[in-house]
């Protein structure tokens, strides 16, 4: 939409469309950052691409959005392929920066980045359920008690290491 506060974004997307080498890049480029435009468009949270602080928080709610739609099933609940919500995350990055006047690269920093390539070893986006992270937190914590018997309160040992569930 085109909203007063975001002349000079419109602005700084006009040049940066100039800047690409052809016409049909520029278009490329445009469509891809609607995504993000239309997606702030729609929330109930209503963002400012003005202020840095709520620029921030919705480049990582959108790649919160980004990456669950990565992890969605395919049958019917818009599923999203991992090298398209890459491309749609830097199109993301380029507005929050273009609005914002911050550098990519901070951009980048603040939220999981979403690889273009599948095959490559990096941070795993498929996030475990939340009743696996429980139970991983919880042998964590009987870890860390146990340890502290052990170290502060001088126990003997051994650890008596138990898994939530046996």
């Amino acid at each position: 939409s085109l909203e007063a506060e975001r002349l000079l974004l419109i602005r700084n997307l006009t040049e940066f469309a100039r800047q690409k080498q052809s016409f049909t890049t520029a278009i490329g480029a445009f469509s891809t950052i609607k995504y993000f435009i239309d997606w702030i468009d729609t929330q109930e949270n209503k963002y400012s691409l003005t202020k840095t602080s709520s620029a921030k928080q919705a480049y990582r709610d959108y790649t919160k959005y980004l990456l669950h739609r990565i992890n969605t099933s395919g049958i019917r609940a818009q599923a999203l392929k991992q090298t398209s919500a890459a491309s749609r995350q830097t199109a993301a990055r380029t507005v929050v920066a273009l609005a914002t006047g911050l550098h990519e690269r901070e951009v980048l920093a603040l939220t999981t980045y979403i690889t273009e390539r599948v095959e490559l070893r990096h941070v795993n986006l498929k996030q475990p359920s939340s009743d696996v992270q429980a139970r991983t937190f919880s042998a964590l914590v009987n870890f860390i008690e146990d340890a502290h018997r052990l170290l502060v309160d001088g126990s003997e040992l051994p650890l008596r290491l138990a898994s939530p569930g046996n």
